[in-house]
């Protein structure tokens, strides 16, 4: 048996491997979230779960009606999933202080939801359990569904990352848009789970795939419009996400690699896939009046329109970027400041490093991104200040920050500010630091849940395993199913970053030569199989010029 055909033996072992660690541990860490919630427990969880008890029962479509606040619909469903535990504005109270339980009472009535104009397929995906099960059993199973649709998502967007990321430093960036706020919303009922795993797949691809630089492969189209579904189907303003983020991608682009793209049949099948699916998103968005913002809400003081730039400009800015990492449960539980701080210095380096060092063009591509994602977003507070108070949450922003992310570390990789050896040890260094963001961050929502928030600012709390609610599946048991998802992840990411060598040395074989300057070496890892990207070479770190006085 040659070297060469164990070496891709081995590659296409540890590749599975890699993958499938990957989606275990964003399953069991999602899963200990779907365990650790009370009942609507995650951001309008109860107006999503009716939502999905409707479509599975067969109202897809329900008249728009004046059910919440002006929207939503109305939906037929079991009495015993009307009860809404949101303990927002009652921070000192437990679950149990809310009975936060499902009763088992199976009588359908009419009820309300804020969803119920919502597209259906989401719920049709994850809402089956509830046919049989209209009680917390059958939410908990439709949280996993959720959950595995997210787990999916990421991991075949690390396969992307894996495959044509330059050093595979996009694998760094997963790590850091797959953040507490996501993951704390995919183990809930909730359609912006999937379509933040969507936006981060779809544009995983998509980075490699519109680069004029790459050859294009049908995979990479593939994986592309599979996260392009994810992203434009659950919510409306998806096909917007994708639109702005392919736009920024191909301005600007060469008319040879756009040419290049269009020959290919895989190409041409996703663009109709696509365009049906967004126009039949958009009409449904139209006729059911999905958009429709509300009623208007009363309040005491009007702003002018200067003052609401200003607030805008000066505190929602804040908290659309802390939103997409540190606010939980719609913002009502927000973890301990410092490590929201490291979170953000690890995209810090990332982000600003590219600009330092990127080309007009990144710069163009990652500022466009980040000033047409404020643009949208502030725009429609400002407008509606004194009718809405600013209701627009970060982690609506989360599919397409992580485009800003994966141009940014491109952009590292291409320019050698980070090289091959480099790039493992900060995907390696982030899994390490990310996991322990997370579980801080678990361990702060459980103890909320528990116990409530200490009412004295002295004496702060932070116990997970204390209180006087506890969820079903027992406190420690979520805390040690998310300790071993992490794990997992962790080997997952450890794995996949391994550095590609062409074939592994006999034992005849020279070992290869050790780079110079490097305190660890590479092992020898991974031999790409079959329709992978060329090996990377080992990367000698450049000495530094001497300094002259």
């Amino acid at each position: 048996m040659s070297s060469a055909f164990r070496g891709k033996v081995a590659s296409s072992g540890r590749r599975h491997a890699s993958l499938i660690a990957v989606f275990l541990g964003f399953f069991l860490f999602g899963s200990a979230w779907a365990f650790a919630a009370p009942f609507d427990g995650s951001p309008d969880e109860a107006e999503h779960i009716i939502r999905a008890a409707g479509v599975v029962r067969g109202q897809v479509a329900p008249p728009p009606e004046d059910a919440a606040n002006g929207i939503g619909a109305f939906q037929t469903v079991p009495k015993s999933l009307q009860r809404a535990c949101w303990l927002k504005g009652e921070p000192t109270l437990s679950a149990k202080n809310r009975a936060c339980w499902p009763s088992n009472d199976e009588t359908e009535v009419r009820t309300a939801s804020r969803a119920g104009r919502y597209n259906p397929v989401y719920y049709a995906i994850v809402g089956w359990p509830l046919t049989f099960a209209p009680t917390m059993k059958g939410v908990l199973l439709s949280r996993l569904m959720s959950v595995g649709l997210v787990a999916l998502g990421l991991t075949l967007a690390v396969h992307a990352a894996r495959l044509w990321s330059r050093h595979r430093v996009m694998l760094g960036g997963i790590l850091l848009v797959a953040t507490p706020t996501a993951m704390n919303l995919a183990g809930s009922i909730n359609p912006s789970a999937p379509e933040i795993a969507g936006g981060i797949l779809a544009f995983a691809a998509l980075v490699p795939l519109l680069d004029p630089e790459r050859e294009p492969s049908p995979l990479m189209v593939h994986l592309a419009g599979i996260g392009a579904l994810m992203l434009v189907i659950p919510r409306a303003l998806g096909p917007a996400w994708l639109a702005m983020g392919v736009g920024i991608l191909l301005v600007p682009n060469t008319w040879a690699h756009v040419k290049r793209l269009l020959a290919m049949t895989a190409m041409r099948i996703w663009i109709g896939v696509l365009a049906v699916v967004s126009i039949a998103s958009g009409l449904w968005t139209v006729i059911q009046e999905t958009g429709e913002p509300g009623v208007f809400i009363p309040v005491d003081s009007k702003l002018s329109r200067l003052d609401a730039v200003q607030y805008v400009l000066l505190v929602r800015t804040n908290d659309y970027l802390e939103g997409m990492f540190r606010a939980l449960s719609g913002g009502e539980i927000n973890a301990w400041r410092p490590v929201v701080t490291l979170w953000l210095m690890a995209i810090g380096l990332t982000v600003m490093g590219a600009f330092v060092f990127g080309r007009w063009v990144d710069r163009w591509r990652m500022g466009a991104t980040l000033a047409a994602l404020w643009a949208f977003t502030s725009y429609g507070e400002i407008t509606t200040a004194n009718e809405l108070r600013f209701p627009t949450q970060g982690r609506y922003l989360l599919p397409v920050f992580a485009l800003v992310v994966f141009l940014a570390g491109e952009v590292l990789a291409r320019t050698g500010t980070v090289d091959a050896l480099r790039a493992r040890a900060m995907t390696r260094f982030f899994a390490f630091l990310t996991a322990g963001i997370h579980y801080v961050m678990l361990c702060t929502a459980m103890t909320r849940w528990q116990a409530g928030l200490s009412g004295d600012w002295l004496r702060p709390r932070m116990s997970p395993l204390s209180g006087d609610w506890h969820p079903g599946f027992g406190s420690l048991n979520v805390l040690i199913l998310a300790a071993v998802g992490l794990a997992v992840l962790i080997a997952g990411f450890w794995m996949a970053s391994a550095l590609p060598v062409a074939a592994a040395p006999t034992s005849g074989d020279p070992a290869p030569a050790e780079p110079a300057g490097v305190d660890s070496a590479p092992t020898v890892e991974d031999a790409p199989a079959a329709g992978e990207p060329a090996a990377e070479a080992r990367a000698v770190p450049t000495p530094e010029p001497a300094v002259q006085a």
